[in-house]
């Protein structure tokens, strides 16, 4: 009796270890994603002399995809329970960065194609003075996003930043209104322009 509970102590050593060094592994694991997320800045370049601009978003979204997979490992694991609210934590910041950052990338085409028409034809604001006012409004929220962002350009900073999300998603909104309003516009104009001839 006394031999066969020696004969399985190894066994639970054994055990005991390899469950220490997987708990280290994640312990490990973790570090490294808040060490890389330190690092990690959105790249923002000046456009036009007066604006910023989101330049490359590759590096950014290869380390997403590289944590989402190493949390989602971690979630899978027997030892989930140990590190929860920290593996929480992170998917969550992740996932609205993945969100914030794929939403200003829309916004900053609608905004680059609307600010070339918007701020240089007095014709286009006095047609449609309600959505040149609009835009005007969407121009300003923008350019401070963008302005602020370039100087603290900490991607899990600034796209965990309170109200950023509803932000963003309030100019696309907008610059979307401003879009119809403009197509309808120009494609009236261009029907006007072909009964003329």
């Amino acid at each position: 009796m006394f031999t066969t509970g020696l004969s399985a102590v190894p066994d639970l050593i054994s055990e005991l270890s390899a469950n220490a060094n997987k708990e280290l592994a994640i312990e490990e694991t973790l570090k490294d994603i808040d060490a890389r997320w330190a690092g990690i800045d959105i790249e923002i370049v000046t456009y036009k002399e007066s604006y910023y601009k989101v330049r490359s978003t590759d590096d950014l979204f290869q380390a997403l995809e590289d944590d989402a997979v190493a949390l989602s490992t971690m979630k899978a694991s027997k030892f989930y329970s140990s590190f929860k609210q920290k593996i929480d934590e992170w998917e969550t910041s992740l996932g609205l960065v993945s969100e914030v950052i794929e939403l200003i990338l829309t916004v900053q085409r609608k905004w680059i194609y609307l600010e070339s028409i918007f701020m240089a034809s007095e014709d286009i604001c006095k047609q449609l003075p309600r959505e040149s006012a609009l835009f005007i409004e969407v121009n300003a929220a923008f350019t401070d996003v963008m302005s602020i962002a370039a100087e603290h350009p900490n991607a899990a900073f600034q796209c965990n930043t309170d109200g950023m999300l509803d932000n963003v998603n309030d100019m696309d909104v907008k610059l979307e209104t401003i879009q119809k309003s403009l197509d309808s516009y120009l494609d009236v104009s261009c029907m006007g322009k072909g009964s003329d001839s």
